[in-house]
């Protein structure tokens, strides 16, 4: 036979501590500790590659060559931007043609068909 606090706790389960994982007091420092060391080798990793982009600056002769070289790469987009837009033109122009001459066989179906009903 069951006794009370038997019964008692077969049907009361939701007043049951469950522990997944047990604490640990030192657990939490070392994982605190273990991220201050990463942040302070992240920091000095920043800084060493800081010191070196400003102790390596690029000599005048390659600044001069990229700016040449961009002005190339602008004058050359210039270029194809006119040639672009000249097409473009020449583009609406051929379709404004074509429209005309659609309309103008549009006219010429449409007489043509008023000449055969009338003929009936």
């Amino acid at each position: 036979m069951l006794t009370r606090r038997a019964r008692m706790a077969r049907t009361d389960l939701s007043r049951i501590g469950v522990v997944l994982l047990p604490r640990r007091a030192h657990g939490a420092w070392v994982g605190t500790g273990a991220a201050l060391i990463v942040a302070a080798l992240a920091g000095a990793a920043a800084l060493h590659l800081h010191g070196r982009l400003q102790a390596d600056p690029a000599p005048a002769a390659d600044a001069r060559a990229d700016v040449q070289r961009q002005q190339q790469n602008i004058e050359r987009t210039g270029l194809q931007l006119r040639v672009a837009e000249a097409r473009s033109l020449e583009l609406e122009r051929q379709i404004d043609i074509l429209n005309q001459r659609l309309h103008a066989s549009q006219e010429e179906v449409t007489f043509f068909r008023k000449a055969v009903n009338g003929k009936r």
